[in-house]
């Protein structure tokens, strides 16, 4: 997490990682080099911006409500990658505004298209909002080839919200690529033709954690469309939330053979019949049997969410704590997340294994250390008269 102390705008520089950037002048032209950008802009040069080789813009703000704001051109999207070069490196952005959606060729990617020469997108704790493409509302990335998966993704503690695709992919769209997503909200995304409101994946390698995919709508396919034989697409610790679609699999549409793992996967609507549908093909559901639950924390006793419906996925639990600790979970979209074991403070003490909080010191006890089973009476001629005492 960048320092508000390391952050020190002193236009028309910004220091990043203690080092003087200059500031990005929000040209279509400057597509090389490290620079800030502290004040909302509009993309000029009537054109996207071409990244040929290392691009990283930092916007000024951390605050995901009051992020800088990049517009982009009149008709266009913000950024294309074509080059096994390119690397596109943002943070704290709001990307709004694209729109390729009217195009007769070249119709991919209403903010960020990544095309079959390749290119690597990084995108740190920014929004892409409000884009439109035929492919891909938000972000295209289309790589060479089913061999050469060239095109990569990697998407961190960002939101994907209120694009709309008039094909297929309404927030993200992969073709012969690689992503990584964590962290990340894809919501109120729309294909409004065909399939993959949230994302369309198709013959791609996908790792998702801690992800919500929530109010999406397609034809087919409301959160997700997975598609391809060599496709291999991993959930882990996320959530999928009140998608739709008009015909099938208002969650989750396959179609051919992909392979899918449903790790700790939370369906907010178990009941209903509609949440995943096979159109094609016989996919690979991963099960207990393939050794799923190897990741730390959640590397407990593999269970079948439910033994008579394996596309729901596994639950893999937190090993419990010992004693001296407590498991600290949270919930994503009622889905446990970012669970680790953490000591006990001082003053406090665990007795008991697999607990989610710990126990204050009694009266006339103390713990002046950390992660320990129980506490210590006090010295002969001393006394506590308040529990949690650490001395």
């Amino acid at each position: 997490m960048w320092k508000n102390n390391l952050i020190l705008i002193l236009y028309p520089f910004l220091f990043l990682y203690g080092v003087k950037a200059m500031e990005w002048n929000c040209a279509s032209s400057t597509n090389t080099g490290t620079f800030a950008r502290s004040t909302d802009c509009t993309i000029s040069g009537s054109n996207h911006v071409d990244v040929s080789n290392t691009l990283e813009i930092v916007g000024s703000n951390e605050d995901m409500n009051n992020l800088v704001t990049i517009t982009a051109a009149t008709s266009k999207r913000h950024f294309y990658l074509n080059n096994a070069n390119a690397k596109l490196i943002l943070r704290y952005l709001k990307l709004v505004g694209g729109d390729v959606s009217s195009y007769s060729v070249g119709y991919y990617g209403g903010s960020i298209y990544i095309y079959t020469n390749g290119g690597e997108l990084n995108l740190y704790s920014s929004i892409v909002f409000n884009n439109k493409a035929v492919y891909g509302g938000g972000i295209s990335a289309y790589g060479d080839s089913n061999t050469n998966k060239n095109a990569i993704m990697n998407i961190y503690n960002s939101i994907i919200q209120n694009n709309e695709a008039t094909y297929s992919g309404g927030g993200i769209r992969m073709l012969y690529a690689v992503a990584t997503i964590d962290n990340t909200t894809i919501d109120n995304n729309q294909a409004s033709s065909i399939y993959g409101g949230g994302m369309g994946i198709g013959y791609s390698d996908v790792t998702m954690k801690n992800t919500i995919i929530s109010n999406n709508d397609a034809g087919d396919g409301g959160g997700l469309y997975i598609g391809g034989d060599s496709t291999t697409v991993t959930l882990r610790q996320s959530s999928f939330i009140n998608n739709d679609a008009t015909y099938q699999g208002d969650e989750i549409y396959t179609s051919q053979s992909p392979t899918i793992s449903l790790i700790n996967t939370y369906f907010n609507n178990t009941n209903n019949n509609n949440n995943i549908y096979e159109y094609s093909g016989t996919p690979t559901w991963k099960t207990c049997s393939n050794n799923l639950c190897t990741e730390t924390p959640f590397t407990g006793t593999c269970n079948a969410v439910d033994n008579a419906n394996i596309k729901l996925g596994v639950d893999c639990p937190t090993v419990p704590c010992g004693t001296g600790k407590y498991n600290n979970y949270y919930l994503v979209g009622g889905q446990r997340n970012n669970a680790i074991c953490v000591p006990c403070d001082n003053g406090k003490f665990n007795n008991l294994e697999g607990q989610s909080s710990c126990k204050l010191c009694a009266k006339g006890t103390f713990n002046n250390l950390e992660g320990q089973p129980s506490c210590k009476s006090c010295d002969l001629g001393k006394h506590s008269s308040t529990t949690g005492q650490t001395a």
